[in-house]
């Protein structure tokens, strides 16, 4: 048998794919660097743990709320809202291990390159 496969895209399609790639990975790029700023503002306010409850309400208000706006154009604003509670919250943790820690700075730093690093290197793969 031959198992010979053929590309039957045109390359409109093909064009279209990888605008929709594209798009996929500047919304994934900005909703991190969102979610980073706010970890970054909280840290700086040094605001300490917020309340579990009040973090999952928010958390799950937010993501009820991308999931009702899917199709809207109002789900970006809510997907913003999302990294943006979930990186506010994310500020205590890290002001907790850089300043609890004798080498705080120094894991958040390198957790932060290796993690950078991986997804650099597993975005370029043909594996996505």
């Amino acid at each position: 048998m031959n198992n010979v496969k053929y590309n039957t895209d045109s390359t409109s399609a093909v064009v279209q794919k990888n605008k929709v790639l594209t798009n996929t990975y500047i919304l994934l790029s900005t909703t991190l660097l969102f979610s980073g700023i706010m970890s970054l503002i909280s840290y700086s306010m040094g605001i300490g743990f917020v309340n579990p409850f009040i973090t999952l309400g928010l958390y799950f208000l937010t993501l009820f709320m991308t999931y009702k706006n899917k199709n809207k154009t109002s789900g970006i604003f809510w997907v913003f809202c999302l990294t943006g509670v979930l990186g506010f919250t994310l500020g205590p943790i890290l002001n907790y291990y850089i300043n609890a820690l004798s080498n705080g700075s120094e894991i958040v730093t390198l957790s932060k390159f290796f993690i950078s690093t991986w997804l650099f290197i597993f975005r370029n793969s043909n594996s996505i």
